[in-house]
């Protein structure tokens, strides 16, 4: 599943860039961008915990459209 589409989608809407979301969550950028473009495997539950940060959560609006 391509949830690195959905991180950045929801990073952007929270109105933050890569080095903010970074410091945010305590994960490089350089992380981030691998994870955005899905160079990376990552799990719902990884995603989700990235995510918590920002208020969104995949199974409820990625799953559900």
């Amino acid at each position: 599943m391509d949830y690195g589409n959905f991180i950045k989608e929801a990073r952007e809407k929270a109105g933050l860039t890569q080095p903010q979301f970074s410091e945010l969550t305590g994960v490089t950028r350089a992380y981030i961008n691998n994870i955005e473009a899905n160079r990376v495997s990552y799990s719902l539950k990884k995603a989700n915990i990235l995510l918590k940060f920002i208020g969104y959560k995949i199974e409820d609006s990625y799953l559900n459209k």
